[in-house]
């Protein structure tokens, strides 16, 4: 499974005193693959934060390079190794019998009447 590449955005902050007891935040972000960035004073705490969701859903550190994805072929492997048919379990075209149930035989024939109606097999029971 191939990822695409993740825009991210580079978010860069400083931070200095208001006179009244809060704080100033100076907020350089750059915005990914379009490389144009943003700078902004704020008095928002949560500008301080980088919360972007990639890093949210990442178990770790982002990669710098492609994953590599393991591949293996089970099938090529099952049939690479060597089988001895001890038991006779081999079966070929013309011993091979289909287990058939015959009991739709005859709703495979058409048991359908006019409006609807079926044909009705085995015991009845007579309505009250």
């Amino acid at each position: 499974m191939l990822r695409e590449p993740q825009r991210r955005s580079k978010l860069v902050c400083s931070e200095g005193n208001v006179p009244f007891g809060g704080r100033t935040v100076a907020v350089t972000a750059t915005l990914g693959e379009s490389r144009q960035t943003v700078k902004k004073r704020t008095t928002n705490v949560m500008a301080e934060l980088d919360l972007s969701l990639s890093d949210a859903l990442a178990d770790s550190a982002p990669q710098t390079g492609p994953e590599d994805i393991v591949q293996r072929d089970f099938v090529a492997e099952l049939e690479a190794e060597p089988f001895e048919d001890q038991v006779g379990e081999m079966v070929g075209k013309t011993e091979y019998i289909p287990l058939l149930d015959n009991d739709d035989t005859r709703a495979a024939t058409g048991t359908a009447l006019e409006n609807g109606e079926q044909e009705a097999h085995g015991v009845q029971k007579p309505e009250d």
